[in-house]
């Protein structure tokens, strides 16, 4: 692939991905499953890295969708980070070796639950 076609599968990614996150975030009628929409973000960040392409506005950049204009403004203490993604044994595998690499000891555990997703919250109290 050269730079001209990675552009313009960039931007067939990026038109995609923003329709996606509209469609879920903002009118609950998502059209793709959550795993397609990880695999083409997983490409667009790809050709976007390999091809030297930056947009502070690319799907890659953000989470979610448009921000409400309903409710208050306030600021965490705290970021409310986001979570990434896995579907194989091998991207667990380098995260534990991550884990270990940051530990000062060897003795831990993983502690999984499911996660629902479309969801998040701070509780302050």
């Amino acid at each position: 692939m050269n730079k001209d076609q990675a552009q313009k599968r960039v931007k067939e990614l990026k038109d995609l991905l923003r329709e996606a996150n509209k469609a879920y975030y903002n009118d609950a009628q998502p059209f793709m499953s959550d795993k397609e929409f990880d695999e083409k973000l997983k490409e667009l960040e790809a050709l976007e890295n390999e091809f030297d392409i930056h947009d502070p506005n690319s799907p890659t950049k953000r989470v979610g969708g448009e921000t409400s204009s309903t409710f208050d403004t306030v600021q965490h203490p705290v970021p409310l980070l986001s979570l990434d993604n896995t579907y194989n044994e091998e991207e667990l595998n380098d995260f534990d070796k991550r884990v270990q690499k940051n530990l000062e000891h060897s003795n831990y555990e993983y502690l999984v639950k499911l996660k629902f997703d479309g969801a998040s919250l701070r509780l302050r109290y």
